[in-house]
């Protein structure tokens, strides 16, 4: 049967780096630039204390020791046996997260948009860029569908040409609110990776308040 210690070093190390990480700077007092951060690892538990292992900028070997029962954790628990450590760890890595104002999860996850409300908006992006460079071509394309359209047709084509820029200005001026004090929080938040916070960050852009649904999925 595998020492339940040793699953625990290698499932921290593997699958929980970036706690493991906040471990170091919250517990071990450190500035995350001093550290090298790849060389940060678990490599010791017990049911007495947590070893870790770390290099700074130097390359100078480092090693924190932390003590269960004298670490803050912000819910007060306490290690008596093997199996009090998977809440110990738990509660540890919200509280480092949380002293430096992040989640403790981390979103690397990009969901698009599936659904026709979101989807259209973009439709909308599309008419903007095209009718910049062509001011009739919401009223040629319909002409190539149909030769003749309806009154009401002939309208709404009127209130596009008058209004179509006002329209955009007003709610990219939105959108760009949204950008900067919506989503730019988030992505600070749950430590987004570039490519995943960049992702985010257009679609709120383009759709404005009708990405938060699917945002909302990975951060509930």
């Amino acid at each position: 049967m595998t020492d339940p210690s040793a699953r625990i070093v290698t499932h921290m190390n593997k699958d929980h780096h970036l706690a493991v990480l906040d471990y170091v700077v919250v517990y071990g007092n450190e500035n995350l630039k001093d550290i090298d951060t790849s060389s940060v690892r678990i490599t010791n538990v017990t049911e007495e204390h947590l070893v870790l292992a770390y290099k700074n900028k130097t390359g100078q070997d480092q090693t924190l020791s932390l003590d269960w029962n004298m670490t803050e954790d912000g819910e007060g628990l306490h290690v008596e046996t093997i199996l009090d450590i998977k809440a110990k760890l738990i509660a540890m890595a919200k509280y480092a997260a949380k002293k430096q104002g992040f989640s403790h999860k981390q979103i690397t996850t990009v969901l698009y948009p599936t659904t026709p409300g979101p989807i259209l908006t973009y439709v909308f992006a599309a008419l903007c860029v095209a009718t910049y460079f062509k001011k009739d071509f919401l009223r040629a394309a319909i002409r190539l569908i149909s030769k003749h359209h309806s009154p009401g047709t002939e309208s709404f084509l009127k209130f596009f040409d008058n209004w179509i820029f006002t329209i955009a200005i007003a709610t990219y001026t939105a959108h760009v609110l949204e950008v900067v004090f919506l989503t730019w929080p988030k992505t600070v938040k749950y430590r987004m990776p570039l490519p995943t916070k960049i992702a985010w960050l257009v679609f709120t852009l383009f759709e404005g308040i009708l990405h938060a649904p699917r945002l909302r999925t990975l951060t509930a």
